[in-house]
């Protein structure tokens, strides 16, 4: 699981990886510049994410420490037709994560990317890529990416247990249904769900007939394990 999402506060993708861990709850962090400096002058909203500003204006500086500090760092950026990165940038944050023996992975599909993070084990995942300016939409592309590939990969072991319980009833031979209204209330007791289940659980309202909507609605509201 994903503890930590870190940047350089750069535009595009480092600030691309920031937003997408703000939207996902996780906790972000990460060195830049002396007063916050991007590449459109200094941006203090870095702040709200935790960014400590180093005592140099150097760009690579930062890129160096944020390697140091990682657990494994991904890349978002052009390459030439050989696959080899464009950006100064970018080559120095692959280069300083081979020199510091740090997992690296550049432009992956999210099948890949999914399947890196397991087996590095990865807790603190360093984001670094194109600027916007070289590559405009970069920053949402990376933005949407990182949220659609680890909402999976972060999904808490009681949470996952019990989605999965939820996706076998909905694919059930019955369509969901009548296995959702008929072994609910014995699964809620089983599990003694908690607010956070019972979130999970409401789900079900929006993939079953709506006339079981009264019977689960009633069963999730019974529920006093909080």
């Amino acid at each position: 699981m994903i503890k930590k999402i870190i940047s350089g506060g750069q535009t595009g993708a480092d600030r691309g990886g920031l937003e997408a861990a703000k939207a996902l709850g996780i906790e972000t962090g990460g060195y830049c510049p002396n007063g916050f400096l991007t590449k459109n002058g200094p941006d203090l909203t870095l702040k709200e994410f935790g960014l400590i500003e180093l005592d140099t204006p150097d760009y690579k500086k930062r890129t160096i420490k944020n390697v140091e500090i990682c657990t494994g760092v991904v890349i978002f950026g052009t390459t030439n037709k050989k696959g080899k990165l464009n950006s100064r940038g970018s080559i120095l944050t692959f280069n300083t994560a081979k020199k510091l023996y740090r997992p690296v992975i550049v432009n992956p599909t999210e099948e890949e990317f999914l399947e890196w993070i397991k087996y590095y084990k990865m807790r603190i995942l360093n984001i670094a890529g194109n600027r916007e300016s070289e590559n405009p939409g970069i920053q949402n592309y990376v933005k949407d990416f990182l949220i659609r590939t680890l909402k999976i990969i972060n999904i808490k072991p009681e949470e996952k247990e019990i989605n999965n319980w939820i996706n076998e009833q909905l694919n059930s031979p019955h369509g969901g249904s009548y296995y959702v209204g008929f072994d609910l209330e014995d699964s809620i007791k089983y599990y003694e769900v908690s607010k956070a289940y019972k979130r999970y659980l409401t789900k079900i309202l929006e993939k079953v007939d709506k006339s079981f909507h009264t019977e689960i609605e009633n069963v999730i509201t019974s529920v006093t394990t909080i």
